[in-house]
């Protein structure tokens, strides 16, 4: 469940960056920019945004199970291999969400942004 949620909420906040910056992205093209670049650009930001939520998640959940240890005083085991595959699983996640925001970044013209 949180994993769909965080993935929704990188990509609507994907999909408003695009709009705030159909400017930039316009200009970017102008001057050369290739739709790779583009797509580079916002793919990179949503593995960055994927990234420390993945890596605030492991955190938070290695805090939160050791209060929980020292509170209640049962033995709780925190598996490594678990933890990794929640990083691997925000992470791919996060990119999995930027693909369509990154998209329509690349499908920007420049000549439609710097007529407005």
């Amino acid at each position: 469940m949180s994993f769909s949620i965080g993935g929704l909420g990188i990509f609507a906040m994907m999909l408003l960056s695009v709009s705030e910056r159909k400017r930039e992205i316009g200009i970017r093209r102008a001057v050369g920019a290739k739709r790779g670049d583009i797509l580079i650009q916002f793919l990179g930001e949503s593995l960055l945004i994927s990234l420390f939520g993945g890596i605030g998640g492991v955190v938070l959940g290695i805090i939160i199970s050791l209060i929980i240890i020292i509170i209640s005083g049962l033995p709780l085991v925190i598996n490594p291999i678990h933890l990794a595959l929640a990083f691997f699983i925000s992470i791919s996640l996060g990119v999995l969400s930027g693909l369509y925001p990154a998209y329509l970044a690349t499908s920007i013209e420049p000549i439609e942004v710097l007529k407005a």
